[in-house]
């Protein structure tokens, strides 16, 4: 018998990394269809509210404020929270027309 023969294992499988995006583009986009108005709290304690989400993309979420365009970065960003419930998907399709 061989005894310096090794033992092949099979390679493990990799762990599924976590993409925050997972969570954070469905809830964005529901917030842009809806229309309605956030508040943000930012780091350092700040709360700020708008009347819109308009876009975002990896770093930061553009919002609208009156007449204003403002970008707001995501990584100074703790929470986010509509200020009115979503309306129902139907409710969303007849503010279109």
């Amino acid at each position: 018998m061989n005894m310096n023969k090794k033992v092949e294992t099979p390679p493990a499988k990799p762990k599924p990394k976590f993409n925050p995006n997972d969570r954070q583009l469905p809830f964005l986009n529901k917030l842009i269809k809806a229309k309605v108005p956030v508040t943000f709290v930012f780091a350092n304690g700040a709360k700020r509210k708008v009347d819109a989400v308009i876009g975002y993309d990896q770093f930061c979420i553009v919002v609208k404020e009156g007449e204003l365009e403002t970008l707001l970065f995501k990584s100074d960003i703790r929470s986010v929270t509509p200020v009115a419930p979503f309306p129902k998907e139907r409710e969303i399709l007849s503010l279109k027309k």
